[in-house]
């Protein structure tokens, strides 16, 4: 599993994550997904909801790193359609 900083490496390379780049993750986020020009390939897949329920599928990918933020949760990328942000337990970034 990458760590947070090859996740960000990689990202820059396509012109960084939302808090890093001029247009909010746009251009990296679209190099990055399925049939983006990165040859990455992140699919939509949703996440699970506390309840044991899924949501957001086609609407989010989450995507882990192997970085702590803390003791007890790690950083991940989210990939979130149309710019949306994803609120959480967890530290994160936009792509």
């Amino acid at each position: 599993m990458p760590t947070d900083d090859e996740w960000r490496q990689m990202a820059k390379h396509y012109g960084g994550v939302s808090e890093d780049s001029d247009d909010r993750g746009k251009a990296a986020y679209k190099a990055l997904l399925a049939r983006g020009s990165s040859g990455f390939g992140a699919l939509l897949g949703g996440g699970r909801a506390g309840d044991g329920q899924y949501a957001r599928l086609e609407a989010h990918g989450f995507y882990w790193t192997a970085s702590e933020s803390d003791p007890a949760s790690g950083w991940f990328y989210n990939f979130g359609r149309g710019g949306q942000a994803s609120g959480g337990s967890n530290a994160g970034h936009v792509l």
